[in-house]
């Protein structure tokens, strides 16, 4: 069965991950990078806002948030990447809190 790992975290940015080879990059990242380069990379992925749920909300459905809905955690009738299931991807959505 075919995984799908879809990382967010808040406040890491692109020139912080050495797997993009930054020039000046301040930390090593090695499990990111061993990830990254078994995986496929997007390397120019624009979110249409800037605040974290609303962004999260939008790259987990795929539906315009801002300004169409509250600021707002995903809610029960949301279709996320549950989706792939469908397909026969193996999904799970897990946050940290």
């Amino acid at each position: 069965m075919t995984s799908v790992v879809f990382i967010v975290i808040d406040s890491l940015r692109q020139d912080h991950v050495s797997f993009y080879g930054w020039d000046g990059c301040p930390v090593e990242t090695p499990n990111i990078d061993a990830l990254a380069r078994e995986s496929v990379v997007f390397e120019n992925m624009y979110p249409e806002a800037l605040p974290t749920i609303p962004v999260r909300t939008q790259l987990m459905t795929g539906q315009r948030t801002l300004p169409f809905r509250p600021w707002q955690p995903l809610a029960p009738e949301d279709r996320t990447v549950d989706l792939l299931s469908e397909e026969g991807y193996l999904t799970a959505l897990f946050r940290e809190i």
